[in-house]
């Protein structure tokens, strides 16, 4: 009850989905995902699932620059930039 008091029952639901999803076995998991999202200012389920597509973002490695077809080449190309 003081979950649902303190966090608001769309955050305790989804903290139990994550405990659920990451194998957690206690409430007391569930507590410690709630009480890192108010540590991070993340108080709505929006929020939550902004602040996780951002982490998300993250982790992925940097794009490598498509190679340049020889016409963009040739379209690009001068003295000052042979490159």
């Amino acid at each position: 009850e003081d979950l649902l008091e303190t966090h608001g029952q769309a955050l305790v639901l989804l903290a139990l989905d994550e405990t659920i999803l990451n194998a957690g076995k206690s409430i007391r998991y569930t507590r410690a995902i709630l009480d890192n999202w108010q540590g991070r200012g993340l108080k709505t389920v929006e929020q939550v699932k902004q602040n996780k597509a951002d982490y998300q973002q993250q982790k992925q490695p940097p794009q490598k620059a498509k190679p340049q077809t020889r016409e963009e080449w040739e379209k690009n190309w001068s003295e000052e930039n042979p490159f």
